[in-house]
C-alpha cells in the first residue's frame, strides 16, 4: 500500500491494484467515510498485465504510482487519463527472487536503479547504463534493500543504501565514477564506530534532499548532506595574491614575499628571473597581454633594491631598478597595455606598453598627508577608463590619459552627511554588473560594503545588520548572473543587488577557511572564482551555485508572557491549541511583553535562515531580524493585532505565506466596553451640561458685550467730542486771544491814535471765528437735512476763476505755485455757488497748508464726458498714508493728532466737503501717498438747459470766503517801539502762529524786550542754543518739534538748563499743564491769556533769576551767621534752581577751588570739559552768578585767601597770595578790601 501525491491509496493485489480516494476532512469528520470512493484497475480495466511483482512510488518528487511485473517491465499510471504507460521494458532471462523489490528512480541520471544478483543496475531506454559490484564495494544486501524506504539517489549523483551488516541494517554512502571524477566507485560506511554500528530500520529523503532515518534505539536522525560547491587547494598556505598564467590551467600566486607557480591541485614551483647570467627570487608575477611577462623581484644582496624586470614576446629583456619607496602588490594591466605598480609612500609608477619608459607618480598631495603607510590596496579600470585606486585614506578616482599627467579626485567620509563613503579605510572596488557607467561597488575594512553614485558620491551602505557576514570586506567579483562575491572576515558572501540578499558560506560549506586575504580574489576566462585565504585557496565556479526557490513553512515554536514560558499545561490557560496551530491568542492587560520563538521547517538551514517580522498596529513595514529566530515586543498597549513572521529562500524572496498569529490584548475594567459605554453616558450628561452652562454664559456675555459694544461707542463718541472739543477750542482761543487783547489795551488807552495794527488783529480773527462758526452752522444743518440748494445756471469757470485768483497772493506768500489747467473757454452748468466756492476753497486750503514752501498746487478743470464735468486739485505736499484715506471724509477725523501735526484744523472741512458734494450729486476721490502728494478729484453732472430750475449766475458775485483769504493775505503794519538792545532783556518767542508772534513782539517791546522768533520747536531749540536768550515764551501745538519736546530737551542740556520756559497755548486741560510743569516749564499760561499777567510772569521769573544772582555774587566768609538782607527770597530762588544746574556750578566750583594755585590759569581752559562754546559759556555763567567768568574766579581766589588768613593767621600775606593763583602783593590788598571792605593786615590783627 502507498499514498500517492494527490492523497489517493493504492493497494497491492494478486491480479490487480486499486486507487482509494479519500476525503480531505478524514478522520475529523466521521460522516466522510461516507464519500471514500475507490477505483479498480484490472486486466479488463487497462491493467497491462496480471503478473503483478511490485507497487512502488517511482519518484519521490513527482510522486508518480508505478508498477513492476514480473519481468521486470515497468508502468506509470497517468492520472489525466486514467492510462498506464510503459516507462521502463523488461529484461528478459532475470530471476525475480535474484531482483530488487522495487526499481527507485535516479533524477541526476534520469533512470531506474534495480538489484540484479548483488549488483546495483541503472536502467535507462531499456539498456543497462551503469553497474556497480555490491561485493566489491564491501556491501552485502538482499532484493529487501533496494526500495523507496532503504535506498536513495540524491541530486548530486550519491547513492545513499541500507544494507545489512551482522544482521543489522547499516547506512552507506556510494560514490559512482561518473561523480568521482573518474576514479573508480567508493562505499562509505557512516555512522560506524569501533564497538558498534547505529542501526537503521528506514530511510526517507524531504523535499530539500535532507535524508531522515529511522534508528533502533537512536531515535530519528537527520542527516544534511551538503553539496560541494567549492574546491580547496593548498591547505596551510596564505595566498597574498593571484594571477593567472595565459593558455594554461597554473596561476601564479604570492605568498609572503615569494611568487609561485600553481598547478592544481597542489603542485606549487617557486618562480625565479634570469637576467644578465643572475638569478633573481620573483616577489610577484603579471603575465600582461600580447605575452609579456612583467616581474617584481628584489635583489639579494641588497634587500633594499626592487626590480623591475620585463620580457617582451620577442625575447627583449629590461630591468628597471625601483624608487627607494617599498613597492607592493599590486601590479595591475589597464586596457592601454600599460602596467601599473603600487607603491606604499603614496607613489605608484607607470610601465608604458613597449617597457622602455618607468614613470612614477604621486598622489601625495591629494591625501593632504605625509604619512609613509600610504598603502594602495587595488588599482582598478571602470568602464570609462577611469581608474579607482583603494587607499586606507580614502578612494581615487583617476583620469590618465595616455602621453597625459593623471589628474585625482578623491571620495572620503564625511561625517555630516549620511550618504558619503561609510569609511576611509578601501579594500576592493567593482563596476555595478547592471549599470557599470553609473555605479561602483566599494569593500571597506570595517565598515561593510557601499554602492556609490560615480556621479554624486552618494552611497548606500551594507552591513552586518542587512545580513551581510562581517564589516570587513576583502574583495568583489561578479558572476554571469550579476552576483557579487564579496570575500569577508567571516566566510565568503553571495549578494544578489536585485533584492539587496546576502547569502553566505562559512568553512563548514567548504571553504578554506572563513577568514580571507586582501588582494587575493581572481575570476579567470572560464569564469572560475579563486579567493586566497590565511588557510589556502577557494575555487568554484559561482554558475553551479544556484539559489534554491523553495519556501519552507515557518511555524511559532515558544511563547513567553511577561519573560514566563507558556505551553497548554500551565496556570495562565492562554494556549488552548498548541502554539503551531493557534490562530489567536487573548491576554490580560497587564500580560503585555510578548516574546516568540519561531522556525522554519527546513532542516537543511536551521541555523541560516533569514526571517522578516511584522506587528501590525506596531511596525509599518516589514522588519528584517537576519538569523535572529525570537522576537520581543515590551509594553503592549490594549488592543488587536497581527503577528507576521516569513523566512526568505536563497533568492532573497520573501514568503509570500507568512505564519501568522493574532494578538488580543484586553484592557482593563475602566476602559472596557461597559466602561466605555458610561463614560459615554456621563460625558453626554455632562455635554448637556455643560452646553446648557454655556448657552447661559453666552447669553450673559451677549448681554455684556452689548452693553461693552454701547459703553465703547459711547466712549468713542466721547472721544470724539473731546477730540472736536480740543480741537475746536484750540481754534477758538488763539483767534479770541489776538481779539480780547488788542480790545483791552485800546479801552485802556482810549485816547491812543495809532491802533491800526491791533485793528487789523481784532478784524483779521473775527473775520476767522465767524468762518469757522459758519462751517459748523453748515454741518449742523446738513445732519439736520436743513441746507438746501440754490441752483444757478451759467459759466462755471467764472466761480472757480474768482476762486483761484484770490488764492493767488496766499500761495505767493509761501513761494507755492498756483496752476490753473483746463482746455475749456467756458461751462456751461448748474451748481450751487456757495457750495462749490465752499468745496473749492476748503480743498484748496487744505492743499495750501500741507504743501511746503515752494511746492506747487494745481486746479484742473476738465470734461472727457458730455453729461460730466471734473473739478481737480493736486498738491505735492506731505500726502496721506495708504490705512488714513478711508476715514477723511469723516467728521472730526484728521490724520495727525500729534502736537506736531502741520497746520491747524478741526476736521469738518473735508467732512463738509464730501457732504456737499452728495447735496450736488457730484462723486469725489483721492489718491494719495506719502511724500509726494494728494490729488482729489470731484466729478460733478452737466444737467442739460431747462432740467433744473435755476437762477442766472452773474458775472461776479460776492465770494463767502474773500473776508478770509484778505485776512490771511493782507500784512500788519510792523512795530514801531525798539527796546533798548543793550539793557532789555532777550526773550525767544516759539509760535508756529505769525500773528501771534506779532502781537507778542509788540507787546514785549513796549515793556523793554528784545525779541526772537521761531516758527517751530526745531528752530527754537537751534535758536536758543545760538542766542542764549534770557527768557522763552512758547506754543505747544507746532509743526516739526512740539513745544512739550523743546522744553525737555533744552531743560536736560546743561548749555540751556538755565533759561525761564513760559508755555503759552490754546491746551488749557489740568492734564496739559501738568505735562507742560512735568517737562520742565516754568510757567503756563493757558489762551486766552492775560497780557498783563504775562508780563507780570516774566518780571517775576527775572527777578528770581536776579535773586540768585545776588546770592552767588556775595563774598563766602567762614564762620558768618549774620542775617543778609532779601536771604529769603534768595533761598527760595535758590530752590527754583534744577538739578542739572545746581551740578553744573558745583562742577565749575570745584574745578576753579583745584586750579586757584595755578596764576596762569583762566577760566576759558574749562571749556573742553564743559563742551561749550565761550559764548554760551560766559551767558551760563553770567545768568546764574551775574558776574562774567573772569570776575567769578577773582572773587573765588579773593575767598581762599580770606579763608586763609582768618584760619591760619601765621600765614604771611606773600604766602597767601602765591597759594591763591595772585602775583602782585598791593592789587591784591586793593581787591582784597573792594570784595570784604578790610585789608589783609587788618583781618590778621583781628
Amino acid at each position: 500500500m502507498h499514498q500517492s501525491a494527490n492523497g489517493n491509496i493504492w493497494l497491492e493485489g494478486n491480479t490487480m491494484v486499486a486507487a482509494v480516494t479519500v476525503p480531505n476532512d478524514f478522520p475529523e469528520n466521521p460522516l466522510s467515510v461516507q464519500r471514500i470512493s475507490y477505483r479498480v484497475f484490472d486486466i479488463n480495466n487497462g491493467l497491462p498485465s496480471i503478473d503483478i511483482y511490485n507497487l512502488f512510488i517511482t519518484n519521490l518528487y513527482n510522486k508518480q504510482t508505478g508498477i513492476q511485473l514480473t519481468n521486470n517491465t515497468c508502468f506509470k499510471f497517468n492520472p489525466a487519463q486514467n492510462t498506464w504507460q510503459q516507462v521502463l521494458p523488461g529484461l528478459q532471462n532475470q530471476n525475480p527472487e535474484s531482483a530488487g523489490s522495487e526499481l527507485v528512480y535516479d533524477s541526476f541520471r534520469q533512470g531506474y536503479w534495480g538489484l540484479f544478483n548483488q549488483s546495483l543496475q541503472l536502467l535507462k531506454n531499456g539498456k543497462v547504463q551503469q553497474q556497480l559490484n555490491l561485493p566489491d564495494l564491501n556491501i552485502l544486501c538482499n532484493r529487501y534493500h533496494i526500495s523507496s524506504r532503504h535506498f536513495y539517489a540524491d541530486k548530486e549523483g550519491n547513492l545513499w543504501m541500507l544494507a545489512m551488516y551482522n544482521n543489522g541494517r547499516h547506512l552507506y554512502r556510494i560514490i559512482p565514477s561518473d561523480v568521482n571524477h573518474g576514479k573508480p566507485p567508493v562505499a562509505e560506511p557512516l555512522f560506524k564506530d569501533e564497538k558498534a554500528w547505529v542501526e537503521f530500520k528506514s530511510l526517507l529523503p524531504d523535499k530539500q534532499g535532507t535524508i531522515w532515518l529511522g534508528t533502533v534505539g537512536h531515535g530519528l536522525v537527520q542527516l544534511v548532506p551538503k553539496p560541494k560547491y567549492f574546491t580547496h587547494y593548498l591547505a596551510g598556505h596564505s595566498i597574498n595574491s593571484i594571477r593567472h598564467i595565459p593558455n594554461s590551467q597554473n596561476l601564479y600566486i604570492q605568498k609572503g614575499s615569494t611568487a609561485y607557480r600553481f598547478q592544481p591541485p597542489n603542485t606549487l614551483e617557486t618562480t625565479t628571473i634570469t637576467f644578465q647570467n643572475k638569478q633573481y627570487p620573483a616577489v610577484s608575477m603579471l603575465a600582461a597581454s600580447g605575452g609579456a611577462i612583467i616581474v617584481r623581484s628584489i635583489e639579494t644582496t641588497h634587500l633594499k633594491n626592487h626590480l623591475l624586470y620585463c620580457r617582451l614576446p620577442n625575447g627583449t629583456e629590461q630591468m628597471y631598478i625601483l624608487p627607494e619607496s617599498y613597492f607592493a602588490d599590486p601590479l595591475f594591466e589597464d586596457r592601454q597595455r600599460r602596467v601599473w605598480l603600487a607603491g606604499s609612500m603614496g607613489i605608484f609608477a607607470c610601465l608604458l606598453p613597449n617597457a622602455d619608459t618607468l614613470l612614477t607618480y604621486s598622489y601625495q598631495h591629494v591625501l593632504q598627508t605625509d604619512n609613509s603607510n600610504l598603502t594602495i590596496k587595488q588599482m582598478y579600470q571602470s568602464a570609462d577608463d577611469n581608474f579607482w585606486i583603494a587607499t586606507q585614506q580614502g578612494l581615487l578616482q583617476m583620469a590618465a590619459p595616455l602621453q597625459q599627467q593623471p589628474t585625482f579626485k578623491r571620495w572620503k567620509t564625511d561625517p555630516n552627511n549620511p550618504y558619503s563613503l561609510s569609511s576611509n579605510a578601501i579594500m576592493a572596488v567593482l563596476d555595478d554588473p547592471a549599470q557599470p557607467e553609473r555605479f561602483l561597488w566599494v569593500a571597506t575594512n570595517g565598515n561593510g560594503l557601499n554602492k556609490m553614485d560615480k556621479t554624486t558620491g552618494n552611497c548606500i551602505h551594507f552591513t552586518k545588520n542587512n545580513g551581510l557576514p562581517d564589516n570587513v570586506v576583502y574583495g568583489i567579483l561578479a558572476d554571469s548572473l550579476g552576483r557579487l562575491w564579496l570575500s569577508t572576515n567571516f566566510g565568503l558572501s553571495c549578494f544578489t543587488p536585485q533584492t539587496n540578499h546576502f547569502r553566505n558560506f562559512t568553512a563548514e560549506d567548504g571553504l578554506q577557511d572563513n577568514e580571507f586575504n586582501n588582494q587575493s580574489f581572481f575570476k579567470d576566462e572560464q569564469g572560475t572564482m579563486y579567493f586566497g585565504g590565511i588557510n589556502g585557496l577557494t575555487a568554484f565556479k559561482p554558475e553551479s551555485i544556484l539559489p534554491d526557490a523553495n519556501l519552507a513553512p515557518v511555524f511559532f515554536t515558544e511563547l513567553k508572557i511577561n519573560n514566563q514560558f507558556t505551553d497548554l499545561r500551565d496556570s495562565l490557560g492562554i494556549l488552548q491549541l498548541p502554539l503551531e496551530f493557534s490562530e489567536t491568542i487573548y491576554l490580560k492587560y497587564y500580560q503585555n511583553f510578548l516574546t516568540i520563538s519561531y522556525a522554519t521547517l527546513n532542516y537543511a538551514q536551521k541555523n541560516n535562515s533569514t526571517y522578516y517580522y511584522k506587528l501590525d498596529g506596531i511596525d509599518k513595514d516589514w522588519v528584517f531580524a537576519n538569523h535572529n529566530a525570537e522576537l520581543s515586543y515590551p509594553n503592549l498597549a490594549p488592543g488587536h493585532y497581527t503577528l507576521q513572521v516569513a523566512n526568505v529562500n536563497q533568492s532573497g524572496l520573501r514568503n509570500p505565506h507568512p505564519a501568522t498569529l493574532q494578538v488580543v490584548i484586553t484592557p482593563p475594567w475602566w476602559r472596557s466596553r461597559v466602561a466605555y459605554i458610561t463614560y459615554a453616558l456621563l460625558l453626554l450628561a455632562a455635554i448637556a451640561g455643560a452646553f446648557r452652562f454655556q448657552a447661559n454664559r453666552l447669553k450673559l456675555q451677549n448681554q455684556l458685550l452689548f452693553k461693552q459694544k454701547e459703553a465703547q461707542n459711547l466712549q468713542a463718541l466721547d472721544e470724539l467730542k473731546t477730540r472736536f472739543f480740543t480741537n475746536i477750542t484750540h481754534e477758538f482761543r488763539t483767534p479770541l486771544t489776538l481779539i480780547l487783547e488788542p480790545v483791552k489795551q485800546l479801552l485802556q488807552n482810549p485816547k491812543a491814535t495809532d491802533f491800526s495794527t491791533q485793528h487789523r488783529i481784532i478784524l483779521n480773527n473775527a473775520t476767522r471765528l465767524l468762518a469757522l462758526v459758519n462751517q459748523l452752522l453748515d454741518l449742523s444743518k446738513l445732519e439736520d437735512g436743513k441746507l438746501q440748494t440754490n441752483w444757478v445756471e451759467g459759466d462755471l469757470l467764472l466761480i472757480l476763476r474768482e476762486i483761484y485768483d484770490y488764492f493767488l497772493p496766499l500761495v505767493h506768500k509761501k513761494n507755492q505755485t498756483l496752476v490753473w489747467q483746463t482746455k475749456l473757454t467756458e461751462l456751461q452748468g448748474v451748481t450751487d455757488r456757495q457750495m462749490l466756492e465752499k468745496i473749492t476753497y476748503n480743498l484748496l486750503s487744505n492743499a495750501h497748508k500741507f504743501t511746503p514752501n515752494g511746492g506747487k498746487i494745481t486746479l484742473r478743470i476738465g470734461q472727457t464726458d458730455p453729461n460730466f464735468w471734473t473739478l481737480t486739485v493736486e498738491d505735492s505736499g506731505i500726502g496721506m498714508a495708504p490705512e488714513n484715506l478711508p476715514h477723511i471724509f469723516d467728521r472730526f477725523y484728521q490724520t495727525d493728532n500729534s502736537l506736531t501735526r502741520r497746520g491747524e484744523g478741526t476736521g469738518i472741512g473735508l467732512a463738509l466737503v464730501k457732504e456737499l458734494c452728495q447735496l450736488l450729486n457730484a462723486q469725489i476721490s483721492v489718491n494719495s501717498e506719502p511724500g509726494k502728494g494728494t490729488e482729489f478729484t470731484l466729478t460733478f453732472p452737466l444737467y442739460p438747459q431747462g432740467a433744473v430750475a435755476a437762477n442766472t449766475l452773474s458775472a461776479a458775485g460776492k465770494l463767502a470766503f474773500k473776508e478770509i483769504l484778505e485776512a490771511e493775505t493782507q500784512p500788519i503794519e510792523g512795530i514801531t517801539t525798539q527796546p533798548n538792545k543793550e539793557n532789555a532783556n532777550t526773550v525767544l518767542l516759539v509760535e508756529d502762529n505769525a500773528e501771534m508772534r506779532q502781537y507778542l513782539t509788540m507787546v514785549l517791546t513796549q515793556h523793554g524786550y528784545a525779541i526772537a522768533e521761531a516758527p517751530n520747536g526745531k528752530q527754537g531749540l537751534e535758536l536758543a542754543r545760538q542766542i542764549m536768550p534770557d527768557l522763552i515764551i512758547t506754543d505747544v501745538m507746532m509743526p516739526e518739534m512740539d513745544g512739550y519736546q523743546m522744553t525737555q530737551l533744552l531743560k536736560s542740556d546743561a548749555v540751556t538748563s538755565h533759561i525761564p520756559i513760559v508755555i503759552l497755548t490754546a491746551k488749557g486741560r489740568t492734564e496739559s499743564k501738568i505735562e507742560g510743569y512735568r517737562r520742565g516749564a516754568d510757567a503756563y499760561l493757558p489762551k486766552p491769556f492775560s497780557t498783563e499777567e504775562l508780563l507780570v510772569r516774566l518780571a517775576q521769573l527775572l527777578h528770581m533769576r536776579r535773586l540768585l544772582q545776588e546770592k552767588f555774587a556775595q563774598a563766602t566768609l567762614p564762620n558768618a551767621t549774620q542775617t543778609l538782607p532779601h536771604q529769603a527770597e534768595e533761598e527760595e530762588a535758590e530752590k527754583l534752581l534744577s538739578d542739572i544746574d545746581r551740578q553744573w556750578l558745583q562742577t565749575l566750583r570745584n574745578a576753579i577751588q583745584e586750579k586757584l594755585p595755578d596764576e596762569h590759569f583762566i577760566v576759558d581752559n574749562l571749556l573742553p570739559t564743559l563742551f561749550m562754546s565761550r559764548t554760551q559759556f560766559y551767558a551760563k555763567v553770567k545768568a546764574l552768578t551775574g558776574e562774567t567768568p573772569a570776575r567769578l574766579l577773582r572773587n573765588a581766589r579773593l575767598d581762599k585767601a580770606y579763608q586763609l588768613l582768618a584760619e591760619q593767621p601765621g600765614l604771611r600775606i606773600q604766602e597767601v597770595v602765591l597759594m591763591v593763583g595772585l602775583n602782585d602783593t598791593k592789587h591784591f590788598a586793593v581787591l582784597f578790601k573792594e570784595r570784604f571792605g578790610i585789608l589783609p593786615q587788618q583781618l590778621i590783627r583781628k
